[in-house]
């Protein structure tokens, strides 16, 4: 869906082109531990998208930090 609508985008162009670089989610149950590469990088892109929409009045607090604690990830 990202690929059909990219050519049409401007000012959100970059939020996409960061979401195309993520990769596939390692197969899970919930017995098994979270893959913490993985995880870390979707951190990063959620922390990207927060950075670019900064200037938006939003009420949640969810950042790379907050989600990596949750797992119970140690936070570098």
């Amino acid at each position: 869906m990202i690929a059909l609508v990219l050519p049409y985008l401007i000012v959100k162009k970059p939020l996409p082109e960061k979401l195309l670089t993520l990769p596939a989610a390692p197969r899970r149950n919930r017995f098994t531990e979270v893959n913490a590469s993985y995880l870390k990088t979707v951190c990063g892109i959620v922390d990207y998208v927060r950075v670019f929409n900064r200037g938006k009045n939003r009420r949640h607090k969810w950042n790379a930090g907050s989600i990596l604690s949750f797992y119970g990830i140690m936070v570098r």
